[in-house]
């Protein structure tokens, strides 16, 4: 059993209790209802990042840091909570003890509980009072829904906004490692998310080329998916890293612009190579396998500077035109590229090929 001192409050016909629970006890009885297609089709919840629990950890033990926001739980079962000795003490507010005999089901504040338990592992205080926001009641569609506004209706900080807080609010000798490393101070991560999430607007547009093609994470292959959404997302970091344009898009986080320019990219690339990227025949090529998307998503920003200016369909194949290697023939499985494999030094062999004869091609028109 888990009891707390809590206050009992309305919002409308909803009924909220406002309390603390010990580190110890509410990590004795708490559920995440994860979603997955096959074992758990009903569930909502996102799979949990080990690496975002490990930050909050880091925060808690390194940092002396501590919860600054409530965590958002349920009681599914009425019958299992009890709110007990309550006073009113405001016409609106009442303070009593909430005692809960069943599991606590987390809708919000997943992470920051797992880093918690963490934490506990390397010694932290089992005593360590965590603020709780808890309803009783709510079946799993009104978890689902509170947190879909909670995460549809939060929107994270942007790269420049987040430089600013940082230089005016935080002492250079306060911005230790330990704090950089749990605000994911780094270019790298950055630059990572934001490939991350082109890629997931390109595999989720209709109107992409990429729709449904990706296997993302948890998911198995299958004849319509190409290739991993990692490598997209990778060799995507990968051209943002040496472009300045795509750079500054990531940093002021331009997600909207970058993915309607790769959009257009790759819709390019199908009408250049239309056997490789057909429903039909992809197969025997490797231009939508792991070597083609890391080696044309490296091109991307080479060819961004290379339109000079708006990059339409009909801008990016203007700039294919002078690469003449860009051809089905030579990624098909027995071609020139498609023979190679996927070694490093054969994606680097590939890359320079088609770099090359864009430069020379560019410099002499």
């Amino acid at each position: 059993m888990i009891r707390c001192k809590a206050f009992e409050f309305k919002q409308g016909k909803n009924i909220f209790y406002l309390g603390s629970i010990k580190a110890k006890e509410i990590l004795s009885d708490c559920e995440v209802d994860v979603y997955d297609a096959k074992e758990n089709p009903d569930g909502y919840q996102r799979r949990p990042q080990l690496q975002r629990a490990r930050r909050f950890s880091d925060y808690l033990i390194k940092c002396k840091g501590s919860f600054d926001s409530t965590c958002f739980l349920n009681v599914r079962d009425a019958k299992e909570a009890h709110f007990k000795d309550k006073k009113k003490i405001s016409p609106i507010l009442c303070l009593g003890m909430l005692e809960i005999n069943k599991s606590l089901y987390i809708v919000d504040g997943q992470h920051r509980i797992k880093g918690l338990e963490l934490a506990l592992k390397g010694g932290f205080n089992k005593d360590f009072l965590v603020p709780v926001l808890i309803t009783i009641g709510n079946k799993k569609p009104d978890e689902a829904l509170s947190f879909l506004v909670i995460n549809r209706t939060a929107k994270g900080i942007r790269a420049d906004l987040t430089d600013e807080l940082i230089y005016k609010t935080i002492e250079p000798k306060k911005l230790t490692d330990d704090l950089k490393s749990v605000l994911g101070l780094i270019t790298q991560r950055n630059i990572g998310e934001f490939a991350l999430s082109v890629a997931k607007r390109m595999n989720e547009d209709k109107n992409s080329f990429w729709a449904g093609k990706m296997i993302r994470p948890n998911e198995g292959k299958t004849a319509d998916r190409t290739v991993n959404q990692r490598v997209f997302t990778q060799s995507l970091s990968d051209a943002i890293k040496s472009c300045s344009t795509l750079k500054r898009a990531a940093n002021i986080g331009e997600i909207d612009f970058v993915t309607r320019w790769l959009k257009n990219y790759w819709q390019a690339i199908a009408r250049v190579c239309p056997q490789a990227c057909s429903t039909k025949h992809w197969r025997n090529y490797s231009l939508l396998k792991r070597s083609g998307v890391t080696v044309m998503n490296r091109l991307f920003g080479r060819i961004l500077d290379d339109t000079g200016k708006e990059p339409t369909i009909e801008n990016i194949c203007k700039s294919f035109k002078k690469i003449n290697s860009l051809s089905d023939e030579n990624w098909h499985k027995d071609g020139s590229f498609g023979k190679l494999g996927t070694s490093f030094t054969a994606l680097k062999y590939i890359y320079s090929v088609l770099e090359l004869e864009l430069d020379t091609a560019s410099v002499l028109l």
